[in-house]
C-alpha cells in the first residue's frame, strides 16, 4: 500500500504542476524544505543534547560542507539533465540523509566529550540515547520505505539490473549512517557500563572505552 501511494503521487501530474510549475515554486519548496529541516535539527539539539560546543559546530560546518560537496557530485551523475521531478526527489532524499549523517556524528561528538567530562548526569546520558534511537528508528522507517517503493516485487515485473543499482544507491547513505550509529549506541553503552562498574568499586572501567 505504501508503495502504491508514493508511485501514485510521483506519478499525478497535477502534483508535480502545482510543485513544480514555475521558478518561483521551485525555489519556494526548495527554502521550506531545508528551513523546516534546519528547524528540526535545532528542535532536536536543544530537546537531546542542549547547547553545542564550539569544537562540535566547527566540526559540523566542516562535515557539512563536504557532505554537500559529495551530494552534489552524486546529483550531477545520477539525474537526467532537464527533470526536475527526478533532480527534486534526489535532492530531498540525499537533503534528509545528510541530515541524519550529521546528527549522528554529532552525537559521537558528545559521546566522546561525556567519556571525559567528569561530571556527566544520567539525564545527559539518558536523552543521548534517546537521540541516537530517534535516529535509528527514522534511519530504518527510510530504508523500508526504499524497499517498499523501489524494491523488487513479481506484480511489477520482476527485478532488473537498474533496480537493484537504484536500491544500493539509496541505501548507501542509510547504511553507513545505520552502522555509525550504531558503534556510537555501542560506545556509550560501554561507557555508562563503565561507570556503573566505577560506583561499584570496579577500577579501570574507564578504559574500556
Amino acid at each position: 500500500a505504501g508503495a502504491v501511494g508514493v508511485a501514485g503521487l510521483l506519478g499525478d501530474e497535477r502534483f508535480w504542476g502545482k510543485l513544480l510549475g514555475g521558478w518561483y515554486e521551485k525555489v519556494v519548496m526548495l527554502n521550506f524544505g531545508i528551513c523546516s529541516l534546519l528547524l528540526a535539527g535545532r528542535l532536536l539539539q536543544l530537546a537531546f543534547l542542549g547547547g553545542l560546543r564550539d569544537t562540535e559546530l566547527a566540526k559540523m560546518g566542516s562535515r557539512l560542507r563536504s557532505l554537500a560537496l559529495a551530494k552534489f557530485v552524486v546529483l550531477g551523475a545520477v539525474v537526467h539533465e532537464g527533470d526536475d521531478r527526478e533532480l527534486l526527489v534526489w535532492f530531498s532524499w540525499l537533503t534528509f540523509c545528510c541530515f541524519l549523517r550529521l546528527l549522528s556524528m554529532v552525537c559521537l561528538d558528545r559521546v566522546e566529550y561525556v567519556a571525559l567530562a567528569p561530571h556527566t548526569t544520567s539525564r545527559d546520558l539518558g536523552r543521548l540515547g534517546c537521540l541516537l534511537t530517534v535516529i535509528l528508528i527514522v534511519n530504518s522507517s527510510l530504508m523500508y520505505v526504499c524497499l517498499d517503493t523501489f524494491g523488487c516485487d513479481a506484480s511489477r515485473g520482476g527485478c532488473t539490473a537498474a533496480d537493484v543499482n537504484l536500491i544500493l544507491l539509496l541505501f548507501f547513505d542509510e547504511v553507513v549512517t545505520h552502522v555509525a550509529t550504531l558503534q556510537t549506541c555501542l560506545r556509550l553503552f560501554l561507557h555508562v557500563r563503565s561507570l556503573a562498574h566505577d560506583e561499584g568499586g570496579f577500577e579501570g572501567g574507564g578504559v574500556v572505552l
